[in-house]
């Protein structure tokens, strides 16, 4: 049972909000919306630390539940077989699957890998130890990293761009796609000439606010090709 308080909370909130100039009819709008991704004190307290228009944080959940998927799977062809490494709750793997892709999806987390194999019994999902691809050489036409770099880091990944390289086939392509103020770009295509993954695409996909703060970003999607 939800405390009293926390209606109270809420309710202060919402006050406060409307103080300082946001429309109330607006802002219930947003939390009717997309409460089942955040919580409504999450969705409140987003808005009061940003001074953000409620637009703004539509665009930026939007961004990160619908269209950066979207982004990604508009540069795999159809029928393809794809690696999604750190697939989490399997999303884009049911997207690529839906594009008639053979997909393949791995994470460190057994919760989340349960919860993708629910999602999509027409993918194969399974734990994998950090820096391992358990699959065997020229397997893959992508590899995709959507939002998973950034956690790992450059420093650590030595390994992981060299197993994509392994288990792609030839002419197979690397897909990234991350915020710029958290992943180096630079350094990133770098990292990828060194094992022969050529840079064939850059470009910023979209102006997004960072959670919770919602602090200003782009996210960046680029390709790389396997010669």
């Amino acid at each position: 049972m939800k405390p009293r308080v926390y209606g109270e909370v809420l309710k202060a909130l919402l006050d406060e909000l409307e103080s300082v100039g946001y429309d109330r009819s607006r802002v219930l709008g947003l939390i009717e919306e997309y409460s089942w991704f955040m919580s409504e004190y999450s969705l409140l307290r987003a808005l009061l630390r940003s001074r953000a228009p409620v637009d703004e944080l539509k665009q930026c959940l939007e961004f990160y539940l619908v269209k950066r998927y979207e982004a990604v799977a508009e540069e795999v062809k159809p029928g393809s077989k794809v690696l999604d490494f750190g697939c989490g709750l399997g999303i884009l793997s049911y997207l690529l699957s839906e594009k008639g892709c053979e997909v393949y999806g791995v994470d460190v987390d057994e919760d989340s890998i349960r919860v993708a194999a629910r999602l999509c019994t027409k993918c194969v999902f399974q734990v994998n130890k950090p820096n391992v691809i358990p699959f065997e050489s020229s397997k893959f036409d992508y590899v995709v990293f959507s939002w998973v770099l950034h956690d790992i880091g450059l420093d650590k990944s030595e390994s992981i761009v060299s197993e994509c390289r392994r288990v792609l086939r030839e002419e197979g392509r690397v897909i990234v796609i991350d915020l710029g103020t958290r992943l180096d770009f630079k350094q990133l295509h770098k990292l990828m000439e060194k094992h022969s993954l050529w840079k064939v695409k850059e470009v910023v996909v979209g102006g997004v606010r960072e959670l919770p703060k919602l602090t200003s970003s782009n996210a960046v999607l680029a390709v790389y090709q396997k010669k």
